[in-house]
């Protein structure tokens, strides 16, 4: 709740820099860093924060002699800390499964652990509506186009999901239907799920 709010109180903060900023992220690191009294930063990435500590650990996901390297699949960590590659571990190479009292799903103790936040609901602060993953919402319906990631070039819309634009811009601009029925047909869509949906009830 504590970052929804703050995310609340960037969008709401007038900057009279000249700056245009491509993301709530940039314009959140430019307030703290500019505008906001006792915030560092990191100068490879948006990273911000109040303490020292906090930092020096931060930089050493940019060194590539601290990075951890998984000795199963290869997998390199950008993170120095031990836990990193024992998560990694534990999610991707433990072969016990273990059911879903919810559904019919099975998984590892970590996919497990992390897969019944999938069945849990929250309630936004913003519109009342009950959602399952509360910041994918917060991203996609509550932040404004322009401080969103990918930019329609045609118009003033913005998404978080490249794939999300794409299917925008085959809809409302270039009315393109380049996934066509792989059975044969002729008929075409703007994005793979109704082309699938139409597989599955006609062929």
């Amino acid at each position: 709740f504590g970052r929804h709010v703050k995310n609340h109180l960037v969008d709401t903060f007038i900057c009279d820099c000249p700056i245009k900023f491509s993301n709530r992220r940039q314009k959140a690191q430019h307030v703290k860093l500019v505008h906001k009294e006792n915030y560092i930063g990191c100068e490879k990435c948006s990273f911000v924060t109040t303490s020292q500590q906090a930092l020096e650990e931060h930089l050493k996901k940019h060194d590539p002699s601290m990075r951890q390297i998984c000795d199963i699949c290869g997998f390199v960590s950008n993170s120095s800390e031990k836990y990193a590659i024992q998560s990694h571990k534990a999610i991707h190479h433990d072969p016990v499964l273990h059911p879903c009292s919810l559904c019919d799903g099975k998984f590892n103790s970590k996919q497990l652990k992390i897969h019944m936040k999938s069945h849990q609901e929250s309630v936004c602060m913003e519109c009342g509506l009950k959602v399952k993953n509360l910041r994918s919402h917060m991203n996609n319906v509550h932040t404004p186009d322009h401080l969103k990631k990918h930019k329609c070039s045609y118009c003033t819309k913005g998404f978080n999901d490249v794939g999300k634009l794409q299917q925008h811009i085959f809809s409302v601009h270039t009315k393109e239907r380049p996934y066509k029925c792989r059975f044969g047909c002729d008929l075409g869509y703007n994005d793979t799920s109704n082309r699938n949906a139409h597989e599955k009830k006609k062929h």
